[in-house]
């Protein structure tokens, strides 16, 4: 490979995340009292991932080296990641351990 020729102008390295958003809860929350969210949303988290994301949908060429588990979040996440343009051939899908670092 010539030396001159860039693949990546960024390279993401971190955590990858799902962010839960709870909308329309009635009230702060209370010990021992169940407060419901009448929306929920979840989304792309993790600063290194949100940031890869963006630069990647504004025409940067973006690569992100990370971890996921072989769950619904990471599915989630390798999405998100793909549908903004970031390459995440580095991105390992681990049986053992779960999305955001948990070991099953």
């Amino acid at each position: 490979m010539n030396p001159s020729v860039k693949t990546f102008d960024v390279i993401a390295l971190g955590e990858l995340n799902v962010d839960l958003i709870l909308n329309r809860v009635d009230g702060l929350p209370v010990v021992g009292k169940e407060i419901f969210a009448r929306e929920m949303t979840c989304t792309l988290g993790s600063s290194t991932a949100i940031f890869a994301a963006n630069i990647a949908s504004l025409g940067v060429r973006t690569a992100f080296a990370g971890m996921i588990g072989r769950d619904d979040f990471g599915a989630l996440v390798r999405r998100s990641l793909d549908a903004r343009g970031v390459d995440t051939r580095y991105v390992i899908e681990s049986e053992h351990a779960a999305t955001g670092g948990r070991l099953s």
